[in-house]
């Protein structure tokens, strides 16, 4: 028998192996046989404009830029928002001069 690493939470669990099968069974792809119907994958397609959204509006913050106008346009963001990603902007351009 081999030494299997275990995660914290399955230091708890009984039998490791053959959760840890359950686990892989849970999301066989669909061309290996599985049936297509995922968690994750059913809430992205519910609400995909909605996850889309808020990514371009994370991605905004982080990069310190506006969205792009098609996305403005897209996702008619409201001004509290926009001010909201203004803020980050001067707050990176802030930070910047500090370390300089």
């Amino acid at each position: 028998m081999w030494l299997v690493e275990l995660t914290q939470k399955e230091k708890y669990w009984e039998d490791v192996e053959s959760s840890r099968q359950y686990h892989r069974d849970q999301y066989t792809p669909m061309k290996e046989g599985g049936d297509g119907d995922y968690r994750q994958l059913n809430y992205y397609k519910k609400h995909r404009e909605l996850v889309l959204r808020e990514l371009c509006l994370k991605n905004a913050k982080k990069s310190a830029r506006m969205p792009s106008r098609r996305s403005l346009l897209k996702y008619n963001f409201t001004q509290a928002e926009l001010d909201d990603i203004k803020k980050h902007i001067q707050k990176a351009k802030d930070d910047e001069h500090i370390q300089d």
